[in-house]
């Protein structure tokens, strides 16, 4: 079970009280009935998501962690489950679903840096699901290394780029 994010503004209330019964859930054993509670809180914070990047009112930069813990519970439900492979695939599409919001210029960029900033903990999630000995350690490390990249030319990109439309 992924912790909840430290946050210095506010989580949606709806995700937060699905994200704690689905952990309440877990603790008790009940990973099915988890798994459940977690789908209801990635679909809030895929909602969260899609507005940041769209630059709609909403939670703003508290989207992207809200992402990375809902996916990660997630990937928790299906490795205990034994479904290494989805807990897998899981873990990438959180890697790149951050990515792509990275690199996206129409995304605003307050929220292009947050993704940025979370894809560290996504990142460290697929490491430890793939695991150093893993049949599929060449596509986490090709994972990892468009990841770099992508977060490498977006840092360059910000640090000469003027004030961003979306954020003012």
């Amino acid at each position: 079970m992924a912790d909840m994010p430290p946050t210095e503004g506010r989580l949606d209330a709806a995700w937060l009280r699905l994200t704690d019964e689905g952990n309440q859930a877990m603790a008790a054993g009940r990973t099915r009935a988890a798994g459940a509670l977690y789908v209801r809180a990635l679909t809030e914070a895929e909602y969260q998501f899609a507005a940041a990047c769209a630059g709609r009112q909403g939670l703003g930069a508290e989207a992207a962690p809200m992402l990375v813990a809902s996916l990660a519970n997630l990937s928790e439900v299906h490795a205990r489950m034994g479904e290494a492979a989805v807990a897998l695939d899981v873990c990438v599409d959180a890697v790149r679903r951050l990515r792509a919001a990275v690199v996206d210029d129409t995304v605003p960029r307050s929220f292009r840096r947050a993704c940025s900033r979370h894809l560290g903990a996504a990142l460290l999630e697929l490491a430890a699901r793939a695991g150093p000995a893993s049949r599929d350690a060449a596509a986490v490390a090709q994972e990892v290394e468009r990841t770099r990249r992508a977060v490498l030319a977006f840092i360059e990109a910000d640090e000469h780029s003027p004030g961003d439309v979306h954020d003012a």
